[in-house]
């Protein structure tokens, strides 16, 4: 078993996932000092089911991502694209398994657009979740080192199907 250090933080831009940083410090609720906190430490950051609420609206007054901006919400990936969370992520999460299917699809789309890397993960808050969507890398990888290597070459994709034993990529 390999464990990784990551947090999920909540910024102005909606949840960003951090990989290859110590601890969280104040001021990482902002995305552009949570990006320069990773590019410091060698890190690498994911923007995190982005586009969750967006679409279905998901109970909250305002999908996270669009918070701090008062834009009107996308209603196609186009309109999507200059949102700044896309110039300070490396990758986007497009499959996840908290978010309804159009969203994680809109997700690829927009990621599709700006030929941005992209990731998969469980979002489980159960066990009935685990293993929903996971990201798959080229290389085996042993250690925190391997895995922020793996990262920073953009050797992986999103999968699905581990819970079928039939994995297979994700794909809209």
């Amino acid at each position: 078993m390999v464990l990784i250090r990551a947090m999920e933080v909540e910024t102005d831009f909606g949840h960003m996932l951090a990989f290859g940083m110590d601890r969280y410090q104040a001021g990482y609720n902002k995305a552009a000092e949570l990006r320069k906190a990773a590019t410091a430490a060698g890190g690498y950051v994911i923007t995190a089911h982005p586009f969750r609420g967006v679409l279905s609206g998901a109970g909250r007054s305002r999908a996270l991502i669009y918070q701090s901006i008062p834009d009107p919400l996308p209603e196609k990936p186009e309109d999507a694209l200059d949102h700044p969370v896309f110039k300070l992520a490396d990758a986007v999460e497009v499959a996840n398994g908290g978010t309804i299917d159009r969203e994680n699809d809109f997700a690829m789309a927009v990621a599709g657009l700006l030929k941005l890397p992209v990731t998969g993960g469980s979002d489980a808050h159960s066990t009935h979740g685990l293993g929903k969507f996971l990201t798959e890398f080229a290389d085996e990888v042993n250690t925190e080192a391997e895995f922020l290597k793996a990262l920073h070459s953009k050797q992986f994709h999103p999968v699905t199907g581990l819970r079928t034993g039939n994995l297979r990529p994700y794909v809209i």
